[in-house]
């Protein structure tokens, strides 16, 4: 070990130019080394913040409400089945179970939310919208509001409303002027534009509308309940995990389940998951299929006549 030692450091004394052009050389790859896995460490973490940041990670919404079929599925297509479109799918209690999610660990922020859509009109100019209505006090809970404000405030009244810049523009408006919503059941509101927000994002800067959740209850009729909650995680990697922890906690009790939304290679205009269980009377088991088979009938008879 010593005579191995010697024998380098006489050779790396006995050029000093050439021992020079060694060190730089490897200086220089670590340091090439060192950047380039920077680099892609925090264009990887821009991305997914430029990418979900300003989106929900779990979103808790109803169950649809399909019905129960009566007939075994091996007996042929014997049901038409057409979905109601009247009815609407909301959270009744979900004050009930609030407390609970807010409390769990990896959560750093929950939103109640009623959404729905509409028009915008300003004289002649329509424009169809996204209304979402949030709390007052989480207007930036989910989205960065308050952050990507281009002027005005994040300050929801009843008569307040906060849209993007690109739906500004085509308008015509700013902070301070009014504008009437009319919803997609009828109802008609002239608000004024407390703020103007641009997060970047063209689906959300030209089709979103930000309203108070008492407006957005007038807007909608819906006296009671909300549409989904909204929630994010200190980890976005942790999601799934969550989603299921959730998912059992909530379960337990006459509460929903939360869902999970897409992920990064999977985003669309929506949040995707999966779904809940609003309340336990429906994780009942579904009953059993009939057998209408002719032999089974035949025995049915024969039962019949014997006990009579």
């Amino acid at each position: 070990m010593l005579y191995g030692l010697k024998i380098a450091l006489r050779y790396l004394t006995a050029s000093k130019a050439q021992t020079s052009l060694l060190i730089a050389g490897v200086a220089v790859g670590v340091f090439v080394f060192i950047f380039m896995s920077a680099l892609i460490g925090g264009l990887a973490v821009f991305l997914v913040q430029r990418t979900v940041g300003d989106i929900a990670h779990v979103s808790i919404e109803a169950p649809d409400r399909d019905p129960v079929l009566l007939v075994a599925e091996s007996e042929g297509p014997l049901v038409v089945e057409q979905r109601a479109t009247s009815q609407r799918s909301q959270l009744r209690t979900a004050d009930a179970f609030l407390p609970t999610i807010e409390t769990m660990p990896g959560v750093t922020a929950t939103s109640q939310q009623i959404v729905g859509n509409g028009f915008l009109v300003r004289g002649l100019v329509t424009a169809p919208v996204s209304v979402i209505g949030v709390e007052a006090n989480k207007v930036s809970a989910i989205a960065d509001i308050g952050g990507a404000l281009v002027e005005g405030t994040t300050e929801l009244t009843n008569t307040a409303i906060i849209i993007g810049r690109m739906l500004a523009d085509d308008l015509g408006i700013g902070v301070g002027q009014v504008v009437r919503l009319e919803s997609e059941r009828g109802v008609e509101r002239p608000l004024v534009v407390s703020g103007v927000f641009e997060l970047g994002v063209e689906s959300l800067d030209r089709r979103s509308a930000l309203v108070g959740l008492s407006t957005a209850r007038t807007l909608f009729d819906l006296p009671q309940g909300i549409s989904r909650i909204e929630i994010k995680l200190e980890d976005l990697n942790q999601a799934n995990r969550r989603n299921r922890a959730q998912g059992d906690t909530l379960d337990r009790g006459q509460r929903p389940v939360a869902r999970r939304p897409a992920r990064a290679s999977e985003l669309g205009q929506s949040h995707q998951g999966f779904r809940p269980h609003h309340h336990r009377h429906w994780r009942r088991q579904r009953p059993a299929a009939l057998d209408l088979s002719p032999p089974a009938r035949d025995r049915h008879h024969a039962r019949h006549r014997r006990s009579s």
